[in-house]
């Protein structure tokens, strides 16, 4: 027989095979790390690479949307951005070149965007030529430019549009968007053959046509044809000649498109210039001061800002600088698309003029294009925060002139600009990024300057000649607003005015406008407390200067028999003067006077006592004026009225006279509640009080012996009297609840005893004493 003996075997591992994996897996880890890094930076520098290319786009569209006319496509030449454009990643810097070629005629155009170090030597370049040889000469070239080419040649848009067929002429159409989607450049209907046309109004040269239903308005131009107009009438106001409407221009709800139109100042008609898509306009206002000399002799006068005007081509925004002729310092405002997709909703309906206060909206209502929708709502096309770009100053670099900011009055700069680039950056861990700015700012002045040929001479005569100019201060070259983390990028509605004049009273220049007026008017402006300083005028247009920290303006024009009066808070942006013979509204007040000593009141309006009817009570006051205010205050006085001054608001209506409900008086006889309070000697307490509903009650109660109290409450109120005490119950080993008694009216161990008064009508007297009782606390 066999016999089989079977053995167990033991199977495991060696020390070297564990080292061996341990090496395998360590090698593959960091090569998929390695992978992995090299695929962000490639991220990375595609994304960089991807902006710049859109930004070399950008530049080379605009270069052919300005061919209107022939003399247009000739100007098109070399250049180069003066300043650095702010990406989402990467700084950018851009020029382009330009060769004229002929048979046929046109115009080969190469526009390059470069970055990092070949970016700053483009910067520092005097000219698109020496940009072109900077930037050759960098080792990182291949790395830190992009280029686009293309071919422009001019064709006659007229000569294009008579070919076209009725459905080809005219289209609505949109540029792209210069900053993360916040606007829309508009191109409406331009010199439609007024043979296509309606005449509505000879005078103005107004137009219509009929399409899909809609009505449209076309206004005569200097070639014979009509341009796309709206009626202002269907428009809402904003400021400085503007009109907006809010519209949906997208599937979702809401109205969060703002578009923006200009006044033709034909008394009709208004022209779309920009849409904004994220529901709100951010303002960003300044003074542009001029301190360059037209000339190199020591008696030379000062450069007119006139010269000069703003570059928002392709930033996204729009701007309105207007300077009276001969100006050396004059107000401008650039309105920039921000982004409501968080909020916070709007709170005032669309300021109805300048001297009416704000009122408050509900939801559904349009809101102040100045604020949030509300609800608050954004196209989702907007980047985070809406615009962000450069705000600055063309025709600088031509007129042989500089620009000061902050960093040339704190010392030589490492660079020359001419714009401020406004952003924020958002720091999220390792991830550094730029977002749309959401915030309006003001007092962000320009101060122009002779152009000196190094930077610490920029310095010193920036320094010299903002010495010249009380209060001023300048912003820095970059406006940067901060977010960390996943914060949202919310509209900041609080305007930034940390440049603005501070301790001292402000120098303030306010430019309006004038109407009606066939002769330039006498204006003036004072603060109302020191005498009125003479301001420039003329038939258009005026400026002041006034320095004062006073909360309120008032300007005032006259002209023959005419005068014109309008109240403003300070601000660059002054209060339209109106000439034109005014129209008084009758307006009739009513209200009533309730109380007791209702008789003893009297109202008045404007130093006229008020006619009031005593036959019942209430008493019923009525009050008349004549005015083209659209505000009344009544004052009040006798029987202890109250209130004792009341403003009304005033809105013409249909009748004459206009009927506005006025504000209640209250002529209220004081009664007296009296009495004293007791607390026994086995009382001891640490404090009491008594007080009432409707009243006062005086001073605090000594809570020992016997006490006298008096409280003063109106007549013909409801009211209870409450007096308390603490603690409520004795200290010691043989603690005892404390008793408070009026009349009928008890409390025990609670410290407190409401004493119904009733509706009171007379004086009173309650008695109200203070004990220990036998009931254990």
């Amino acid at each position: 027989m066999n016999v089989t003996n079977t053995l167990t075997r033991n199977n495991g591992i060696g020390l070297i095979e564990v080292l061996i994996a341990t090496v395998v897996v360590a090698v593959g880890l960091l090569a998929i790390s390695s992978l992995q890094i090299n695929l962000i930076s490639g991220s990375s520098n595609n994304k960089i690479r991807s902006e710049a290319m859109l930004l070399a786009n950008l530049k080379l569209e605009e270069l052919k949307d300005r061919i209107e006319k022939e003399d247009s496509f000739d100007e098109i030449a070399s250049g180069k951005e003066t300043n650095w454009i702010v990406g989402s990643n990467e700084n950018f810097a851009r020029y382009w070149l330009v060769t004229d070629q002929t048979n046929p005629e046109r115009k080969v155009v190469e526009v390059k965007v470069a970055w990092g170090a070949t970016g700053q030597m483009v910067l520092n370049a005097a000219n698109a030529a020496a940009a072109n040889a900077a930037a050759n000469s960098s080792a990182s070239i291949a790395n830190e430019q992009v280029i686009v080419q293309s071919v422009i040649s001019f064709q006659s848009p007229g000569a294009s549009m008579l070919a076209a067929s009725d459905d080809e002429r005219g289209l609505n159409a949109m540029s792209p968007s210069p900053s993360a989607e916040s606007s829309d450049k508009i191109f409406d209907d331009l010199n439609v053959p007024l043979d296509d046309l309606t005449l509505f109004d000879a005078e103005r040269g107004i137009y219509t046509r009929e399409i899909n239903g809609e009505t449209q308005y076309f206004k005569e131009n200097d070639m014979g044809g009509g341009d796309r107009v709206f009626l202002c009438s269907d428009l809402v106001y904003f400021e400085n000649n503007l009109y907006t409407r809010r519209v949906n221009d997208d599937s979702i709800a809401g109205d969060e498109s703002i578009e923006l139109f200009s006044d033709n100042n034909d008394g009709l008609s208004c022209t779309r210039q920009i849409r904004f898509n994220g529901g709100i306009i951010i303002p960003i206002r300044g003074i542009v001061y001029s301190r360059a000399t037209t000339g190199n002799n020591p008696n030379a006068g000062l450069l007119d800002v006139n010269l000069f005007t703003f570059n928002a081509s392709e930033s996204g925004a729009y701007c309105v600088f207007n300077p009276i002729a001969n100006s050396t310092e004059a107000p401008y405002v650039c309105y920039v698309g921000g982004n409501c997709i968080n909020g916070p909703d709007g709170t005032h309906l669309p300021r109805v003029d300048a001297e009416t206060p704000l009122q408050l909206a509900t939801a559904g209502q349009h809101t102040a294009v100045t604020e949030c929708p509300k609800p608050a709502v954004a196209q989702i096309k907007v980047g985070p925060g809406g615009w962000r770009g450069n705000v600055g100053l063309l025709g600088i670099a031509s007129n042989g002139n500089n620009v000061c900011f902050a960093e040339e009055l704190a010392g030589p700069s490492s660079t020359i600009n001419t714009a401020r680039a406004y952003y924020t950056r958002r720091t999220n861990g390792n991830i550094v990024s730029n977002e749309g700015i959401n915030k309006p700012y003001d007092c962000h002045n320009f101060l122009i300057i002779n152009g000196k040929n190094t930077l610490t001479q920029i310095s010193n005569e920036c320094k010299a000649r903002a010495a010249t100019i009380s209060g001023l201060k300048l912003a820095s070259k970059y406006i940067q607003r901060n977010l960390t983390g996943t914060s949202p990028n919310s509209v900041d509605l609080i305007t930034d005015v940390s440049y603005c004049p501070g301790d001292v009273a402000p120098t303030i220049l306010v430019s309006g406008e004038i109407k009606n007026a066939s002769t330039a008017p006498t204006v003036t402006i004072t603060d109302g407390i020191q005498t009125p300083v003479e301001c420039q005028a003329t038939t258009t247009a005026y400026s002041c200067t006034i320095t004062t920290n006073e909360p309120a303006l008032t300007v005032n024009a006259t002209s023959g028999s005419l005068v014109a009066t309008c109240v403003m808070a300070p601000s660059t942006v002054g209060c339209t003067l109106n000439l034109a013979t005014p129209t008084l509204t009758t307006y009739t007040i009513t209200g009533n006077i309730i109380g007791g000593r209702r008789e003893e009141v009297v109202i008045e309006l404007a130093g006229t006592a008020c006619t009031i009817d005593h036959t019942n009570a209430p008493s019923i006051y009525t009050c008349s004026i004549q005015t083209t205010a659209n505000i009344a205050t009544l004052s009040a006085s006798g029987g202890g009225v109250t209130p004792s001054s009341v403003s009304v608001q005033l809105t013409p209506g249909t009748s004459d006279p206009t009927t506005v409900e006025g504000p209640n008086f209250n002529a209220i006889i004081p009664r007296t509640i009296s009495g004293t309070i007791s607390f026994t000697n086995q009382v001891t307490i640490a404090q009491a009080s008594i007080s009432v509903l409707e009243g006062n009650c005086g001073t605090a109660i000594n809570p020992t012996g016997s006490q006298s109290y008096s409280c003063t409450v109106p007549d013909g109120v409801e009211n209870t009297l409450t007096i308390t005490i603490s603690p409520p119950c004795s200290t010691g080993n043989n603690s005892r609840k404390y008793q408070i008694t009026q009349g009928t009216n008890s409390s025990l161990g609670t410290g407190t005893l409401a004493i119904p008064l009733g509706t009171v009508t007379g004086n009173q007297t309650r008695d109200i004493s203070v004990s220990r009782s036998n009931t254990n606390c």
